[in-house]
């Protein structure tokens, strides 16, 4: 672990205040959720809580009830990689693989169908695909579901993914 020099005096509540550069370095702002953890070095160690991490069982039974109604390929995403997979193609789509920056940048702005693009880093999806996003009680997005498909989008099948986006925003908000 790298030195920074930077030392911070504790309060009498127990609070320290991080430095601004290290919250924008780990991505974190104001009213974010944080982990401190304490290992075997007797290090404290603060990061970015992940809310959709914690219930891999729940996620995979979402995708499993979402398979069944609309087939295809469904992941579920945060910001960095595969947290939960399943349908046709789920063995291209391993749990913890990387998720490509198009990704990422399709979840944040839009959730409209869009031809070829990549999903996974150096691998292009041939099919199409949308994407639903995943919020936390900020507003914040946390990650998305990814609907990889091979015949046309149906009406439904929107409304479907985007209820079960919504769901799945109000269970991590209620944590």
């Amino acid at each position: 672990m790298k030195d920074t020099g930077v030392i911070r005096r504790i309060d009498n509540l127990g609070r320290v205040v991080l430095p601004i550069h290290f919250r924008k370095k780990a991505n974190i702002f104001e009213n974010d959720d944080v982990e401190i953890t304490y290992n075997e070095e007797d290090q404290l160690i603060i990061s970015k809580h992940n809310a959709l991490l914690g219930d891999s069982k729940l996620l995979d039974n979402i995708l499993v009830a979402i398979y069944q109604s609309i087939k295809g390929t469904i992941l579920i995403v945060d910001l960095k990689k595969i947290v939960s997979s399943y349908g046709n193609k789920k063995n291209l789509y391993p749990v913890g693989t990387p998720i490509s920056s198009e990704l990422v940048i399709r979840i944040q702005r839009e959730s409209l169908p869009i031809p070829n693009f990549k999903i996974l880093y150096n691998f292009v999806e041939e099919s199409t695909s949308c994407t639903y996003p995943i919020v936390n009680r900020n507003g914040k997005v946390l990650g998305a579901i990814v609907y990889i498909y091979e015949k046309e989008l149906l009406g439904n099948v929107s409304q479907i993914l985007s209820s079960y986006a919504i769901f799945i925003s109000e269970m991590l908000k209620e944590k």
